[in-house]
């Protein structure tokens, strides 16, 4: 928990966190490797972190903005023709769909029959949130 903190706030770059997370690891688990595990686990935190710190302020904007929506947006849904690089992890039907979805500030998305806020919501699934690379950006009541 620390070591995720640190990196979030700039104090560790991503190698190093996943470096001291894949040396608490006792296993690969699903993931085949350890590093592979241990990027996972970093990536998905650090994104955790930086989402509740976005939705924290969008919280504050949307006291001030009234009418503020946010919109889902699929890592796949920036790429042409939707095309994947190659290595790149296979996306989820569900969030594929959610994208450029636009909802009041203070609503929930429904991924995969789950509610959540956004993407990396602390009460997304494993399943729903572990690598997702989607994100929310903020909509205007004038766009």
């Amino acid at each position: 928990s620390r070591e995720i903190r640190l990196a979030a706030l700039g104090g560790r770059s991503l190698a190093e966190l996943m470096n001291a997370i894949g040396r608490n690891l006792d296993g690969p688990g699903v993931f085949g490797r350890i590093a592979t595990r241990a990027e996972a686990i970093a990536r998905t935190e650090v994104l955790r972190v930086y989402v509740l710190s976005f939705r924290a302020r969008g919280d504050q904007l949307a006291q001030v903005v009234p009418g503020l929506r946010k919109r889902w947006v699929h890592a796949t849904g920036t790429l042409p023709r939707g095309r994947l690089p190659r290595g790149m992890y296979r996306p989820r039907p569900e969030h594929v769909a959610l994208h450029g979805t636009v909802i009041p500030w203070a609503e929930q998305f429904t991924v995969g029959g789950e509610k959540a806020f956004g993407p990396h919501d602390p009460k997304l699934s494993a399943r729903q949130s572990v690598n997702c690379k989607c994100r929310l950006e903020l909509v205007f009541p004038d766009e």
